[in-house]
């Protein structure tokens, strides 16, 4: 089988889940002995670095089956790039790739009108859209948060969306929301790694006989890893990924700075690990906030609560870096999708402390192979952080419930199942 994929940037320039997604499914792909291509439109500074002049496709040196995309302008709001030129060009290379299966992982910098321009390319392969948050429901940076109050919106609402995008009306984005969907149609089927993502676009419009659940998998760590490792007093608490608004990371550190300014630290002091990239793509008023709370939590604990920042990391340091931590703390602000990082952590064994919404509340069960907390309540995490630290009983327990996460092998043969089963036509 001929898959053609396309993602939204790549690892090489922005190690997120959904680049990670990108690589896990096309390696899996490869292995499995099908013929694979990737196309991976990239973020303008990017593509400065590796696009050919004048052309919006250019293949990456080295890296066979891999190709990078740029459009000359794309609009954030409609999830539109206005690059005929660009899509003339995509289109032909579809035309000449024959692939029998299209798959979207994000339009993101690619354009809704890269689905339309796939189907008149190849009228007769199968192509699926996958989704790894609600940019085509929220115009806010797809959080479904709302920028001035931050509280989380449960459906896309035109008269609410105005209000949070005020350059914009509401009639605007009624229109938006018609015309991503007539797109988005176009697809076959559309994929979601969480019963929460689906219900949401399910109840916003898009058809429900073509919504199938995937979860993502992830190659297996190495067999060698020892799972039931920790140390002595369990008390070493690790963040790991991106370092940026929505992730929480100041709620974890708010809850030090309570355990240190309550004189509630436990005996044996307290671990926090900071394994964090992207930080280019955090608000500098956040990063500052951030910064700051560290040397507040160090300053108020005399010492007794160690925050180490171990900065970004490649996917080759995960099993290492797994190993020096006993638990993972995931204090998101928004609704995951899916949380990546909770497959990570349970890969290798780690119970899981984290928001109680979206896709972690439906995948940790509190008590039984993690916690969870209410959002943004830094005194309930800290309480956790508290009841844990020295419990090496309860870490044996959470561990042991902890369920092997889906690999990367399993998510493609669901993929494979879709793509050759009897799904409907456009």
């Amino acid at each position: 089988m001929r898959i053609l994929f396309l993602a939204y940037n790549h690892t090489r320039f922005a190690p997120g889940g959904a680049q990670q997604m990108a690589d896990e499914i096309a390696q899996a792909a490869e292995a499995a002995g099908h013929e694979t291509h990737t196309i991976a439109a990239l973020e303008r500074d990017d593509a400065a670095e590796v696009a050919a002049p004048g052309r919006a496709l250019t293949e990456a040196a080295q890296a066979k089956g891999l190709s990078f995309f740029r459009l000359a302008a794309f609009d954030d709001d409609l999830l539109s790039g206005a690059d005929p030129a660009a899509y003339a060009e995509l289109r032909g290379f579809i035309e000449r790739f024959k692939p029998d299966v299209i798959h979207f992982h994000h339009v993101l910098r690619l354009g809704v009108e890269a689905i339309v321009a796939a189907r008149l390319a190849a009228p007769r392969a199968r192509i699926t859209l996958g989704f790894h948050e609600m940019l085509a429901l929220c115009a806010a940076n797809g959080l479904m948060i709302k920028p001035q109050s931050r509280a989380i919106c449960l459906q896309a609402a035109p008269a609410d969306c105005a209000q949070c995008v005020p350059k914009r009306s509401a009639e605007f984005f009624a229109l938006r929301a018609a015309r991503i969907k007539a797109a988005m149609n176009v697809a076959d089927a559309f994929v979601f790694p969480s019963m929460f993502l689906a219900r949401l676009h399910f109840e916003w419009g898009l058809e429900a006989r073509k919504c199938v659940l995937i979860p993502h998998g992830l190659a297996a760590p190495a067999p060698n890893f020892d799972r039931a490792g920790h140390s002595p007093q369990v008390n070493r608490f690790a963040f790991f990924g991106q370092l940026i608004d929505n992730k929480g990371v100041d709620v974890a550190l708010f809850a030090l700075l309570m355990l240190a300014r309550e004189k509630r630290i436990p005996p044996m002091g307290v671990e926090f690990q900071i394994h964090g990239a992207n930080r280019r793509y955090a608000s500098p008023a956040y990063l500052q906030q951030v910064d700051a709370l560290v040397c507040e939590v160090e300053r108020a604990s005399l010492g007794r609560i160690r925050i180490v920042d171990a900065g970004a990391y490649g996917r080759g340091e995960l099993a290492q870096r797994m190993a020096g931590a006993d638990w993972v703390v995931v204090p998101s602000t928004w609704g995951e999708t899916f949380a990546l990082v909770v497959s990570e952590a349970w890969m290798f064994g780690r119970p899981v402390i984290a928001t109680a919404i979206g896709a972690l509340a439906e995948r940790i069960r509190d008590r039984i192979d993690g916690r969870l907390f209410p959002l943004r309540d830094a005194r309930a995490l800290a309480g956790i952080i508290a009841s844990v630290c020295g419990d090496v009983g309860q870490w044996n327990r959470l561990a042991s419930g902890i369920a092997p996460p889906p690999t990367r092998e399993a998510m493609f043969a669901a993929y494979l199942r879709l793509w050759t089963g009897a799904i409907s036509s456009r």
